[in-house]
């Protein structure tokens, strides 16, 4: 008989037998030859042996409590499990799921991190939006900047909540954490991705100076037949007062850039192309220096024809924020 197969009454009746002469359990699987665990179990459950627990799962649902599942999930933002408890429902976790999986208008989707806009930030983006309204081939004379920290483990911040696709998304304040982590700077213009440069997690103006020294300005030497605007966000490193006057002295002309405004910015989505072909499949790294060289592979792998949809972009985006009155837009 195949160990594992729930026992016959007969063997149950040998079971008790043997257990009443005092036989212990190696000695009565050994008789009936069947398997310690077999034995060990059925005296383990006694009289429940081979009665099934009756499941949450096959009980009914009222269309009251289905509806009472859909708002807590996209309402109040909890999770399955959650609803259970709060709901005090007779059917199981996986129930739930089921039910909001075959709502056509809920989906379960990842929090999108978004700065927190006030009024003033809004005011100060569409007054940019309307001021480069305007602007076509004008972007392509723009170089896109940013920092970037990738971790060991893959990207920071993974949350995922029931959407309700009838209503607007649900964006989450953004954090910061350490760990074990690898920064870099990176930017990119129309024509081409300048080299990326791996930078401190906490650097000064001096130290950001340095890095423009090693890459913008060589760019902008060896592209001397194009006028060039740089751009980047209004991070204290970038704002600071040694980083404007060094940006002054070296004659590199700034676009006036408002700020929390991570959305206009192409090269938060080059960042995001760039941690997908990283972090692929669940990749994680043992290693800051597998993870480095790794960032590098796949940042030189990036197509040029990516770079320029995301600079052909820029009109849209402009368009969206002015459309938003200064919100946080899609992109």
């Amino acid at each position: 008989m195949p160990r594992g197969t729930k026992l016959n009454n007969e063997e149950i009746h040998k079971i008790d037998a043997f257990r009443n002469c005092g036989l212990g359990i190696r000695d009565i699987g050994r008789r009936i030859n069947r398997s310690d665990a077999v034995i060990r179990n059925y005296f383990k459950k006694a009289k429940n042996y081979g009665i099934k627990k009756p499941t949450k799962g096959n009980q009914k649902i009222s269309k009251r409590s289905i509806g009472q599942i859909k708002e807590e999930a996209t309402k109040n933002k909890l999770s399955a499990s959650h609803i259970v408890s709060k709901l005090n429902l007779t059917v199981t976790t996986r129930r739930v799921q089921q039910i909001l999986h075959s709502c056509e208008h809920i989906v379960y989707r990842k929090s999108i991190k978004s700065p927190n806009l006030k009024k003033g930030h809004k005011e100060a983006r569409l007054q940019f939006a309307k001021t480069v309204m305007h602007w076509n081939t004008e972007w392509k004379n723009i170089i896109f900047s940013d920092e970037k920290k990738f971790n060991l483990d893959g990207p920071d911040g993974l949350s995922y909540y029931w959407h309700d696709l009838k209503k607007s998304t649900s964006p989450r304040m953004s954090r910061n954490f350490g760990g074990g982590s690898i920064m870099f700077w990176g930017a990119f213009s129309y024509s081409e991705k300048l080299p990326l440069v791996t930078v401190p997690c906490k650097m000064n103006a001096e130290g950001y100076t340095d890095v423009l020294e090693e890459v913008l300005i060589p760019y902008l030497e060896k592209n001397n037949n194009v006028t060039f605007t740089f751009q980047q966000d209004n991070a204290p490193v970038h704002s600071a007062k040694f980083t404007k006057q060094w940006l002054h002295s070296k004659n590199v002309c700034q676009l006036q850039w408002p700020s929390l405004s991570p959305d206009l910015n192409p090269m938060e989505n080059l960042w995001g192309i760039l941690a997908r072909k990283i972090y692929g499949n669940c990749r994680q790294f043992q290693t800051v220096n597998d993870l480095k060289s790794e960032i590098l592979k796949c940042w030189a792998e990036i197509d040029e024809t990516i770079v320029k949809s995301l600079i052909n972009s820029m009109p849209n985006r402009i368009f969206e924020v002015i459309r938003c009155n200064g919100a946080k837009t899609n992109y």
